[in-house]
């Protein structure tokens, strides 16, 4: 499936010739003028969708070449862009109120400091009534408000643990571990108040590319038997993503280690690891019997 990156290139190279004799012609309507344009590219979306993620320029040019290949003369272009852009971006909706719950951290410390996850619907919508499906919006926060992680239709189960003041998420998918650092979050705070209006703005920004996500993969195959991530007995075609066969059973953290103890869900095979959360190194590994 092609990506927006994808057409965008596409677009960019795109001759009025390729725009008169494929994109114009597949369409039954006359085009005479902008306003029966402008319909067909709202049925369409695509060349809307192209120029309102671009620079002003490149969505100029390619109305241009529009306007031409449709022989429509006597537009003013840059008035033109600037009301297909004003009515045809899309923008975050959110749906719901924020619905709160509570996470464990994983630290090394007497005293336990849950995180709290604030989840939410939304859905992109512009305004013409143009819309989106809804998606699910998680933001994670720490005891002191600051955001340590944010993702839309995130599924996956959360786990996060705390090492030298810093909060990173980590994930198991087979026998890959996955360390999540989030960049730039620390400086953002959720201002608690019965709406929790502020992380609108959090959002809006995640959906700009504000924050950035270093991803850590460690490959656990070598420090495990031959076989212990296999599909065993229990596992059925119908076990489909994202239900795992490797899972997490237990997370420790203490003397610069994280401890993990992991259960192939599938035999079952249950199994451990000591991560130097330095290095992000399996330091020792093994089996566990069974209970």
């Amino acid at each position: 499936m092609e990506s927006l990156d994808d057409y965008i290139k596409k677009i960019d190279n795109i001759s009025e010739k390729e725009l008169k004799d494929g994109f114009i012609a597949n369409t039954d309507s006359k085009i005479n003028d902008f306003e029966s344009l402008l319909k067909y590219l709202k049925e369409t979306k695509v060349v809307i969708t192209y120029m309102c993620h671009v620079d002003y320029d490149r969505a100029r040019i390619l109305l241009s070449k529009l306007l031409n290949a449709c022989e429509i003369k006597n537009v003013d272009i840059e008035e033109k862009v600037d009301f297909i852009r004003l009515n045809g971006t899309e923008t975050l909706v959110r749906l719901n109120d924020w619905q709160l719950s509570t996470l464990p951290l994983i630290e090394d410390s007497p005293q336990e400091h849950p995180l709290t996850c604030c989840q939410a619907d939304y859905k992109y919508a512009n305004k013409w009534g143009n819309e989106t499906s809804s998606i699910i919006m998680k933001i994670v926060h720490d005891e002191n408000k600051s955001v340590v992680w944010i993702k839309n239709n995130d599924t996956e189960p959360l786990y996060f643990y705390r090492y030298c003041n810093e909060i990173n998420r980590i994930s198991i998918k087979r026998k890959y571990l996955t360390i999540y650092k989030s960049v730039g979050l620390a400086s953002e705070k959720i201002i608690v108040n019965t709406e929790y209006k502020n992380i609108d703005i959090i959002v809006d920004k995640f959906d700009k590319g504000n924050y950035k996500t270093e991803e850590i993969t460690i490959d656990l195959s070598n420090s495990f038997p031959v076989g212990f991530f296999y599909r065993g007995p229990k596992w059925t075609a119908d076990w489909a993503s994202p239900k795992e066969i490797v899972i997490f059973r237990k997370l420790t953290i203490a003397d610069n280690a994280l401890r993990i103890e992991i259960e192939n869900i599938s035999y079952p095979y249950t199994g451990y690891a000591l991560l130097d959360l330095e290095n992000f190194k399996v330091i020792e590994a093994g089996e566990l019997p069974e209970q």
